[in-house]
């Protein structure tokens, strides 16, 4: 039994950088990134079950679609992202040329806009900017 007041761990795991937490109603999960593992996780706490997927560039931030995809900001891109992951993500926009940035964090705002900032790659620089990838596939700066 465990206190109100006491925290305890649900899930067991060593990201390398752990971030973006949104919950799933639809599932009843949490989804989340490793961006420096290049992972996106999956945690049910109802049944402790957890599925991850390695992606093929750094993921740094998870939002869901209305119809219950996942739409990942990864490296200079926004996709959108079968769940669970069995078929090729589809490009939405492609944020950024410039190769000394990526993206970072990410979430839907209250009016269904995704909003995404950028970041010096190496964390050395103040160069990132905050886009809006708006519900008609618009990207604003």
């Amino acid at each position: 039994m465990h206190r109100a007041d006491t925290a305890h761990v649900a899930l067991e795991l060593r990201a390398q950088l752990g971030e973006g937490p949104v919950w799933d109603d639809r599932r009843g999960a949490l989804f989340f990134v490793d961006i420096d593992g290049s992972a996106v996780h999956e945690f049910a706490p109802s049944g402790g079950t957890h599925r991850s997927w390695t992606a093929p560039a750094p993921t740094s931030a998870v939002a869901l679609t209305e119809a219950g995809d996942l739409l990942l900001a990864q490296g200079h891109n926004l996709l959108i992202q079968f769940w669970p992951p069995d078929t090729e993500s589809v490009l939405v926009a492609r944020v950024t040329n410039d190769s000394s940035i990526r993206l970072n964090d990410g979430a839907v705002d209250p009016w269904g806009s995704f909003v995404v900032g950028t970041m010096d790659r190496g964390a050395n620089s103040a160069i990132g900017a905050l886009y809006r990838l708006e519900p008609n596939g618009q990207v604003l700066r």
